[in-house]
């Protein structure tokens, strides 16, 4: 029942239905039924050349010979053979065919799935989205997803293995049923035992690997983005150490999977020769004629050859389902938790605004993981092209305060509008007229092109926005010196941008997608007074222009704003800016 769970999961991971899987079906049992045609033929081709006298020859003669006009005995045992090989080729020809065809299946939904994956993510709610580390998100993406997929491959490699072990099983029950239980019953013994021991193991295995996994990123990105502070002191050997333990970890529970998954076959090959044996031995006990034995060894023997690599399969891809049992979970419990896609909202041309005012009234704020709110009865209202400061102490509610401007965040409780409507959907309305300008830009290993229009197609580009933009962000003298211009790329190994010039490409950004308000979030905080002092003329230049929003601890970055809001008690004050303590 397991099997058919995990079936169903991955199946919605990768939204197909089992009728996608018909198809390939009916190929497995034309397969199948090659196939035992195939094995139908030993005991005639044994029969002719061990015992040509036999009753069961005279009549296979006889038979064929109405059909063919032939009756020599050595033109039957060249065309059985003949048909033997050619059976056992298309057989092969055909396997070797669906193999590909699942491989061709199986990874053509990876890209999907990934790019599936990725739209889900980017459309969490953001109070879900904050609860994990952005390694888990590169996890999920890269490592799961590839589990997946793998399991899909082994989920339709069994159907198919079940398929065929049926079909020679039918055979063989009208072959010598007493012979074939006595097989079966070797088989199950060893098979069963191995799967209600490994099988949970294997479990224990991937779930090991799943979150040794998350620390090697986890510490690789901290490491990496420590890199000054870790030199400096001399403490490359505290990340070097957690990695290490972590890829030991992944190592060791590898290598006793790969024991888990194997040991089966192994198993299997000493049943099956304990099978044979002990059938001899049984025979020449019973003293029963030995051509009567050779014919039956044969047959099972063969059907031995196709059994225990198909019986070892199943179990090999049993157990590896079981060891990808964690990634299928929570790629599964992800899509059903965050199916919820509205990419195509975001991007509805029909809301379209004459912005003139956005106002908060009483909002009220709270984090899930917490007792007190963040905001009660917060109102504020800022109107088109107005110039407002916030400030505020650290923990006082500033990065909040942004995400509800944003549209990340929804107040549990109170309002908010554009030009005096009250709009529902906060996050569909916000996004089409805010802008962000954080502490560190995103900058892309790009083209500088590419960082400000963030637009694959190059048909969609507005080249006089783009000038427009570049000029506007101060940056025209800097790309004009460039080789390639605005074409330049961006990379570690590169062109570098200083932090300035960074924020300045993200002005450029800004400019170019034209929203009406923008929030600026410590945009200067960490930059030299010169650098700030570009930033905050292009605050004055565009004064007037644009709605701008200044989220600082610097007084200097608040030069040109007209009013300045403190949070304090859960509220917004505005604060006499002609005070010169107003920021004590």
């Amino acid at each position: 029942m397991d099997f058919f769970y995990n079936l169903k999961k991955l199946l919605f991971i990768i939204d197909k239905k089992f009728i996608d899987l018909i198809p390939y079906i009916i190929l497995f049992l034309i397969s199948a039924i090659v196939d035992v045609v195939g094995l139908g033929l030993i005991a005639p081709i044994i029969n002719l050349i061990v015992n040509p006298e036999s009753e069961l020859t005279k009549n296979i003669i006889e038979f064929s010979s109405e059909i063919v006009g032939e009756h020599d005995y050595n033109f039957y045992l060249i065309l059985f053979s003949i048909m033997l090989l050619a059976l056992y080729t298309l057989k092969n020809i055909i396997s070797l065919g669906s193999q590909a065809l699942i491989m061709n299946f199986a990874y053509k939904q990876f890209a999907f799935l990934q790019s599936r994956m990725m739209s889900i993510y980017q459309n969490m709610d953001y109070l879900d989205y904050v609860k994990r580390k952005n390694v888990e998100y590169i996890r999920n993406i890269n490592d799961l997803c590839k589990n997946c997929i793998d399991s899909v491959n082994f989920s339709i490699t069994i159907i198919a293995d079940v398929i065929i072990l049926i079909f020679i099983t039918l055979y063989l029950i009208s072959f010598n049923f007493k012979v074939l239980l006595y097989l079966l019953l070797v088989i199950l013994i060893i098979y069963f035992p191995l799967q209600i021991i490994l099988k949970p193991k294997s479990v224990r295995y991937g779930k090991n690997i799943v979150e040794a996994v998350v620390s090697i990123y986890k510490n690789i990105s901290e490491s990496v983005t420590g890199f000054k502070e870790i030199k400096v002191i001399n403490k490359e050997d505290f990340f070097l150490s957690r990695i290490k333990k972590a890829a030991n970890e992944i190592y060791i529970n590898k290598i006793k999977n790969h024991i888990a998954i194997n040991a089966p076959r192994h198993m299997l090959e000493i049943g099956m020769i304990f099978f044979v044996v002990s059938f001899i031995i049984f025979f020449s006990i019973q003293n029963t004629a030995s051509k009567d034995v050779i014919a039956i060894i044969s047959v099972f023997g063969v059907a031995g050859i196709r059994m225990l690599p198909i019986t070892a399969n199943i179990s090999r891809n049993m157990i590896n389902l079981s060891h990808h049992n964690e990634p299928i979970k929570i790629i599964y419990n992800d899509f059903r938790n965050f199916k919820k896609d509205n990419r195509n909202n975001l991007q509805d041309k029909s809301v379209n605004y004459n912005f003139k005012s956005i106002k908060l009234k009483n909002i009220y704020f709270k984090y899930p993981s917490t007792k007190s709110p963040v905001f009660e009865n917060l109102s504020f209202e800022v109107s088109s092209n107005e110039c407002i400061g916030i400030i505020g102490k650290s923990g006082s509610g500033k990065t909040t305060l942004i995400d509800l401007l944003l549209g990340l965040l929804k107040p549990q409780k109170g309002s908010i509008f554009i030009n005096n409507n009250i709009i529902k959907d906060i996050n569909l309305h916000l996004s089409k007229i805010t802008a962000y300008l954080p502490q560190q830009a995103l900058i892309l290993e790009s083209s500088i092109i590419d960082n400000i229009v963030l637009e694959n197609d190059k048909k969609n580009i507005d080249y006089s926005k783009l000038e427009e933009s570049i000029e506007n962000a101060d940056l025209k003298s800097l790309i004009n010196n460039l080789p390639e211009k605005y074409k330049s790329k961006l990379s570690d190994k590169g062109l570098r941008f200083s932090g300035g010039q960074n924020q300045r490409l993200a002005l450029a950004r800004i400019f170019y997608h034209a929203k009406d308000i923008v929030i600026m979030d410590e945009a200067t905080s960490s930059l030299d007074k010169d650098t700030e002092n570009v930033i905050v003329e292009n605050i004055n230049k565009f004064k007037g222009k644009k709605t701008i929003i200044v989220i600082t601890h610097k007084e200097s970055t608040l030069k040109y704003v007209d009013k300045i809001f403190e949070i304090n008690d859960k509220k917004l004050k505005i604060l006499d800016k002609k005070d010169n303590n107003f920021y004590s």
